[in-house]
């Protein structure tokens, strides 16, 4: 579950989504190391600003793929960044 840091709304959408069948046990906040496993579905309040609706997904594997692609570049990135420190 993504709620682009609106904490405030957890409760509600949590709520939300328990209505529509999902199971309580299973909802969980989306993480920045764990991208989800083919199969499993990803619920975003959208737009980030303002939500008006709860869009979800489920993964698929071209979604796995890709995010495992990114993460392999971005670590790639980051690991041949130098890094300048100003006082």
């Amino acid at each position: 579950m993504i709620v682009h840091g609106r904490t405030n709304l957890l409760t509600e959408v949590i709520a939300k989504l328990v209505l529509k069948g999902f199971k309580d046990e299973n909802i969980q906040m989306a993480r920045l190391d764990m991208a989800g496993n083919v199969g499993d579905y990803v619920a975003t309040v959208w737009p980030p600003g303002r939500p008006q609706e709860i869009i979800v997904r489920q993964i698929g594997e071209s979604k796995v793929a890709q995010a495992t692609l990114l993460r392999q570049v971005v670590g790639k990135m980051c690991n041949k960044m130098n890094f300048i420190e100003y006082p």
